[in-house]
This record gives structure tokens, C-alpha cells and sequence, in this order.
């Protein structure tokens, strides 16, 4: 009985994730997946196909982090059922969840692509990607009209949700707090601290409105990478304590990776440097293992950094001659100004490649 079997693991999978319950989700979504097989290939089965690829997809986002091959293959799939079924609402999350796949990868033309493709259908409840996107290409003025649009927008469809249909409104508490979310990291790039904290402020009460733990952990992260930016190092260490801990309980491995870098420069400032380091340091590496290359340049910064504050001066220019490499490379330019100004005039002369890394 594989059709109706199929079903319920679609619905179980759906209800998982109701719940927030990803790795059960990826559990019921796959045996839903195996169950149709045996099945012909017809439009019904495309459609029964599609329905557990697109939240597979989303939970495996979380779950094995944005840049994991199994995101890209449920992403992938979902695109070309889309396009046998002619299936355009759809094709909204899956756009999405391939936006997010490559721009964790750092490949930003794709990612560009996609965003316009998604602003192409209905421009004001995507935006938000291309001011995403445009963050990361070190574009923040552009980026900041962009966010600024997409919260008006979404701020407009919760105060008057009659006004909108209701696949619209039921997203823009998460979009409206993400958009927040980049929306400080612009502001405080280009000179407005005070306009940066209260968006934070924003973002993080429209996550626990919203009662979603990837919400809820979304901003915790972003909240964390602001204080940074501040140097408020106890700041950072409240925000990523409670993080780790939902993070851990979420398996978010991306989200969680990213938190432990912050709690050692935390340490570092706060005098252990030794404890610190090493926790950066085995935070990169793991950030690496996942597939991880977005925010990587900062990361490195955050790195050279505590090798500063532990009077390590030659490591530290060492990995900041890394960090501008891999912002060359990648076109993630949206930190390289701050590289700049702390690395000083000449850095780039006689660290070659035959100097021994300290980092992997």
C-alpha cells in the first residue's frame, strides 16, 4: 500500500517539523521518499514527491547545515519537479533553500541569480534576499534600501494581515526579523550604531514572538555578531550561551559551530587567551569540516585578534593576510574595509605561502 503510505510519511514528517522536531522530520520525509519508488512516474507522483522534498529540504537546512550535498539534492529535485508540474508557488521555498545552499558556499553571482529570480515573482516579499546577497558582495548602502523595503513591507502585512493572502502573511514574522537581523550589521558597518542596536532589539522580539527556535536562534546569532562588533565581550558571552544551549538542543550545526568562534574570542578578551585560541581555532576547523565558507574572512579577523590580545603579533598578520586572500577569492567583501584598517600597510609583503599557517 505505498500510496497511502506515502501520505502519512509526508504528514508525519510536516507535523515534525510543526514541532520543530528536524531529525525526526528527515527520518519520516526519507522512508516517504523510499515508499514512492516503486511508484510510476506520473504527475501524482510528482506531486506526492515534491510535497516531502521542499520540507526535507528545510529540515536539512538546520539539521546537517546550509551547505550540505543533501540540501543541494532536495533543493534540486524539488527545482525540476517544479518545473514538470508548472508548480510556481512552490518554487518560492525551493529558490530559497537553493539561495541559501550557495550562499553559505560562498558563491555569490548564483546566489545573486536566484534572489532576482525570487524578486522577479513578487518582488517586495523577497527582496530581502537580494539585500542578503548584496551584504555579503560588500554592497551596504544598496543592501541597506533593500532591507529597509522588505521590512516596511512585511511590517505592513502583520499589522493589516486582511490585506494580504494568507501564505504571505503566515512568513513575514521570520522575514521580517531576518531582514532586522542584516539590517543592524549594515547599519553598524556604515556608521549608525545607535539605528543598529534597535533593529537588533527589533529582530530579537519578533523571534521570541514568533515562538520558533530556529527563529529564536537566528537573532541570538546575529545579536552575538553585533556585540562583537562593539567589542562588548560580555554581551557576546550571554548571547552565545544561550545559543549553544539552543543550538545544541536544535542540532543546529551551523548556528552552533559559528557561537562556539564567538565564545572564544569572548574568553580571549577576557584575559584566556590560551582557552580562547584554541577554541576559535577548533571552531574554524569544524566551520570547515561542515562545508561552511560564509563570514569566513570575519571569523579569521575574530582570530587575529586574539592573537593580538595575546601578543602573538606575527600569527595574527599571518591570518590576516588569509582572511584578505579568501575575500578576494570568494567576493565576500562585506568585512574586508575592517580587514584593512587592522591590518596595517604592508602586511601582505613577505607573509608568502612559505610561511608556516597556524590555522588549517
Amino acid at each position: 500500500m505505498h500510496e497511502q503510505a506515502v501520505g502519512f510519511w509526508q504528514q508525519a514528517g510536516e507535523r515534525a517539523i510543526q514541532r520543530s522536531s528536524y531529525v525526526e522530520a528527515i527520518a519520516h520525509l526519507n522512508q516517504g521518499l523510499e515508499g514512492l519508488a516503486p511508484l510510476p512516474e506520473t504527475p501524482a507522483r510528482w506531486q506526492n514527491e515534491l510535497a516531502m522534498q521542499v520540507p526535507l529540504g528545510r529540515a536539512l537546512l538546520l539539521v546537517k547545515d546550509f551547505s550540505a550535498p543533501e540540501v543541494e539534492r532536495a533543493f534540486s529535485r524539488a527545482r525540476v519537479l517544479c518545473q514538470h508540474l508548472g508548480d510556481t508557488p512552490q518554487l518560492f521555498p525551493v529558490l530559497n533553500g537553493l539561495w541559501n545552499f550557495h550562499v553559505v558556499r560562498n558563491e555569490f553571482q548564483i546566489a545573486y541569480e536566484l534572489s532576482e529570480q525570487l524578486c522577479s515573482y513578487e518582488a517586495y516579499r523577497n527582496i530581502h534576499l537580494l539585500g542578503y546577497t548584496l551584504f555579503y558582495l560588500g554592497k551596504l548602502t544598496s543592501a541597506c534600501e533593500h532591507l529597509e523595503t522588505s521590512i516596511a513591507f512585511h511590517d505592513a502585512q502583520r499589522a493589516h494581515p486582511q490585506n494580504f493572502s494568507d501564505r504571505t502573511t503566515g512568513v513575514s514574522t521570520g522575514i521580517g526579523a531576518g531582514a532586522r537581523s542584516y539590517a543592524s550589521w549594515v547599519l553598524w558597518l556604515l556608521g549608525y550604531p545607535d539605528q543598529a542596536h534597535q533593529r537588533r532589539r527589533e529582530a530579537l522580539s519578533q523571534a521570541h514572538e514568533s515562538s520558533l527556535p530556529v527563529h529564536v536562534a537566528t537573532e541570538l546569532y546575529s545579536s552575538a555578531g553585533l556585540h562583537q562588533f562593539c567589542q562588548d565581550n560580555h554581551a557576546v558571552q550571554e548571547q552565545v550561551e544561550l545559543l549553544i544551549t539552543l543550538a545544541s538542543e536544535q542540532q543546529f550545526a551551523f548556528l552552533l559551530t559559528s557561537a562556539m568562534i564567538w565564545q572564544g574570542w569572548a574568553l580571549t578578551m577576557q584575559g584566556q587567551c590560551e582557552a580562547g585560541i584554541a577554541q576559535i581555532r577548533q571552531g574554524l576547523t569544524d566551520y570547515q569540516t561542515i562545508g561552511a565558507m560564509q563570514k569566513r574572512p570575519y571569523f579569521l579577523a575574530m582570530l587575529a585578534e586574539a592573537y593580538e590580545k595575546a601578543e602573538q603579533i606575527e600569527e595574527g598578520l599571518i591570518v590576516l593576510v588569509k582572511a584578505l586572500a579568501f575575500a578576494e577569492k570568494t567576493g565576500e567583501r562585506w568585512y574586508e574595509a575592517e580587514l584593512h584598517r587592522t591590518a596595517p600597510i604592508g602586511t601582505n609583503r613577505g607573509c608568502g605561502s612559505d610561511v608556516r599557517s597556524p590555522i588549517p
